[in-house]
C-alpha cells in the first residue's frame, strides 16, 4: 500500500441527503437520432454538491486544483433514521446503513458533483485515495454529508 502525507485542506457539511448516481438514460427520438441524457435526479444533487462546494470555496478559501495534483477523499453520508430504529430501547449515535443506495453509487455522484465545482479537481480522476461510509443519524437528526478533502503535502 503506497503511503503518503495528507494534509487536510477542505472539510464541511452539506445539509441535504446524499443521491446515488443513476444510470445514463437513452431516448430515440422521432427524427431517427438517438440521444444519451443524465436523469434530472442525479443531475440536480450534482448541481447542488458543485453549488455548495463553489460557495464555501468563494467565502473560505483559495481553490484547492492544482493541475493534476493527487487529492484524497473522505465521504460521511448520514441518512434519517427509519422509524423502526427510533425506539427506546435502539442506541443513539450512528449506525450503519446496510440498505440502498450503495456506497460506490454515492461516491461517484459526490465526486461529480466535486469535480464540477471546479474549485478542488479538474477532472474526478485526479480522487486517487477515497473512502466512504453510509449511517443512519442520530435519532432526531436531519440527513447530511460530510466531506473531508486533503491534499500532499511535504515529502512523501
Amino acid at each position: 500500500m503506497l503511503r503518503a502525507n495528507w494534509v487536510l485542506k477542505f472539510h464541511d457539511t452539506m445539509p441535504f441527503q446524499a443521491q446515488a448516481k443513476q444510470r445514463p438514460r437513452t431516448v430515440r427520438r422521432k427524427s431517427g437520432k438517438i440521444d444519451t441524457y443524465t436523469p434530472d435526479k442525479t443531475r440536480h444533487f450534482e448541481d447542488a454538491v458543485a453549488r455548495w462546494i463553489a460557495g464555501a470555496f468563494s467565502l473560505r478559501a483559495k481553490p484547492l486544483s492544482q493541475g493534476s495534483e493527487p487529492v484524497k477523499l473522505e465521504v460521511l453520508c448520514v441518512f434519517p433514521r427509519p422509524q423502526k430504529l427510533c425506539r427506546k430501547k435502539d442506541p443513539d449515535g450512528y449506525l450503519w446503513r446496510t440498505a440502498k443506495p450503495d456506497a460506490s453509487n454515492l461516491l461517484k455522484s459526490i465526486e461529480d458533483g466535486i469535480e464540477k465545482a471546479k474549485y478542488i479537481v479538474e477532472n474526478d480522476a485526479q480522487f486517487v485515495d477515497v473512502h466512504i461510509q453510509k449511517v443512519y443519524g442520530d435519532k432526531d437528526q436531519a440527513p447530511e454529508i460530510k466531506v473531508w478533502i486533503y491534499t500532499l503535502g511535504g515529502d512523501q
